[in-house]
């Protein structure tokens, strides 16, 4: 399946996103299921959406640390699994 836009198709097949675990395929049946409709607005969040309170953000242990690598095996498992869609890392 192509996307609509072919420089986005080119650069979907990048391996460096392969490598990282970017699955086109998946990515590209995203697009059509949009273009087609499917995909709509909702409201699965329940509850309150605040934003972190004190000590909620820990700063990431230092590279090459068994802590680091850790938090870095939790992170990958967590994307691999489908748990996690985006993440943002100030």
């Amino acid at each position: 399946m192509k996307t609509q836009t072919p420089d986005v198709d080119g650069a979907l097949d990048d391996p460096r996103l392969a490598r990282d675990g970017f699955d086109a395929a998946i990515f590209r049946e995203l697009i059509a299921r949009y273009q087609r409709g499917e995909l709509t607005e909702s409201q699965s969040l329940a509850g309150l959406l605040e934003p972190p309170r004190p000590g909620d953000v820990q700063p990431l242990p230092g590279e090459g640390t068994p802590a680091h690598e850790a938090c870095r095996a939790v992170g990958e498992g967590a994307f691999r699994e489908g748990a996690v869609a985006a993440l943002v890392v100030a």
